[in-house]
């Protein structure tokens, strides 16, 4: 495995990178790929190879992508959150200004459009002041182009999105530096950023999670190359998915972990159930008496009992309990569940998706 990087964000650097690095015999590749309009010619010409490759931390702009797949945050729903919560902190009234990355960028047309909708969301009370794009060539791009725009305007602005990498690292400098009351919601977590919201001189920033996304796009193209695993179209796909984590510690220092997710939505829903009600009923309690814990959640939720949004917050508090209970004793769950079988059948549960035929639903039910 290598990593590697062009000296500048040039896709022709990034085409001729990727040539030497097959030349050199690698044969699976995880590219970000410098432009989303033009990288899909890029990764035709490495399948023409043979090889195999994915679209790590972006998608092609438009509906096609020659990778075999991509992994990518939603860049639009970011920017939009990204600016609910500079207006939040804005007190929900005054002037925005978003500070973004290349123009021609299709990623940076939808952080534009997450922006305006947010805007256009509190009904004429927030003004977007202006857009300022391609200033993410470099840092010193962004400084400048910050510190000309507080230089000329910043006694008239209240707050600022940056949704580009070296915008927000220059937007958390300057706004120090200045002096300025602007809020400001980053993007990325540079030292400089999370330094910045300690000080209270940047508001919030949202983050990614490059690490998930290598891990498992290195893990799927491993797979793919080695013929282990095949990609599958059409498949089930979605947006985003929201995980609820629990975690669940005892007087004694042992801690389990127990999760559920949602596909999209409901995921607040389920959070909330957790914080407001279920989780503070636990507190003081044996953890030990994970079935009577249970229960006493169970008929503490008997009105929204029949519905996925309860059954979704019990499940990831019972599986926390469990896993306490497995790492207390040392012993895995099917033990402590009775030890009855050491093997259980297993089955995919893409069989429960509409993608798929009939006739191709029963293979999917076989043990394996």
């Amino acid at each position: 495995m290598a990593f590697d990087e062009t000296a500048e964000w040039d896709q022709q650097k990034q085409n001729n990178l990727l040539s030497t690095l097959a030349a050199r015999g690698y044969n699976a590749f995880g590219v970000f790929g410098v432009s989303p309009t033009d990288i899909n010619t890029t990764f035709a010409d490495l399948k023409s190879q043979g090889l195999t490759v994915a679209s790590l931390g972006s998608c092609p702009a438009g509906g096609t992508n020659e990778a075999a797949f991509c992994l990518s945050t939603d860049v639009e729903l970011a920017a939009y959150k990204a600016t609910r919560a500079a207006i939040d902190a804005m007190g929900g009234q005054g002037t925005l200004v978003h500070l973004t990355g290349n123009n021609v960028d299709a990623n940076t047309q939808l952080r534009m459009k997450g922006v305006s909708k947010a805007v256009s969301e509190s009904g004429g009370k927030v003004r977007l002041l202006q857009t300022i794009t391609d200033i993410d060539k470099d840092l010193q791009t962004a400084q400048k182009a910050v510190s000309d725009l507080l230089a000329a305007k910043g006694s008239r602005i209240q707050g600022v999105v940056a949704t580009a990498y070296n915008p927000a690292v220059a937007a958390a400098d300057a706004v120090s530096s200045a002096g300025s009351k602007a809020r400001v919601v980053a993007i990325d977590d540079d030292a400089k950023i999370l330094s910045s919201i300690r000080k209270g001189s940047v508001t919030a920033t949202v983050v990614q999670n490059p690490v998930a996304q290598a891990d498992i796009g290195a893990w799927a193209l491993a797979l793919l190359q080695t013929k282990q695993c095949t990609v599958r179209k059409p498949g089930q796909t979605f947006v985003k998915q929201e995980t609820i984590l629990v975690e669940i510690a005892s007087t004694d220092g042992v801690r389990g972990t127990g999760y559920s997710y949602t596909i999209g939505t409901g995921g607040s829903s389920v959070l909330a159930l957790l914080q407001g009600h279920l989780l503070p009923l636990l507190v003081g309690e044996d953890a030990r008496n994970v079935e009577g814990l249970w229960q006493r959640l169970f008929a503490s939720t008997r009105s929204t009992t029949t519905g996925a949004i309860t059954s979704l917050a019990l499940a990831a508090v019972d599986t926390a309990l469990w896993d306490l209970r497995c790492k207390r004793a040392g012993e895995p769950l099917w033990r402590l569940a009775g030890g009855h079988r050491r093997e259980v059948p297993v089955y995919d549960t893409e069989g429960g998706w509409l993608h798929l035929s009939p006739d191709d639903l029963p293979s999917t039910g076989t043990s394996r």
